[in-house]
């Protein structure tokens, strides 16, 4: 079974490197980012890696958001 992380704030420069790092082991990556509705994700496309990604919104109200993360194996801030 394929490992599965989730990365907060995966459009900083540290979220694309972890996000590269941890496709190269072979995790499927999934990511969150404040201002996902804005972002470029320069740092996703640079490196050639947006399109492996797959992006949630992430809004800390949800009474259910653990939940909504439980099938994740890891989880990075």
């Amino acid at each position: 079974m394929k490992k599965v992380a989730l990365i907060f704030g995966i459009s900083g420069q540290d979220g694309a490197y972890l996000s590269n790092l941890l496709l190269n082991k072979g995790y499927k990556v999934h990511g969150t980012s404040r201002e996902a509705e804005m972002a470029t994700f320069s740092s996703l496309k640079r490196l050639g890696i947006k399109n492996k990604i797959t992006f949630h919104k992430f809004r800390t109200q949800n009474p259910n958001i653990l939940n909504t993360f439980r099938q994740f194996f890891y989880m990075y801030n």
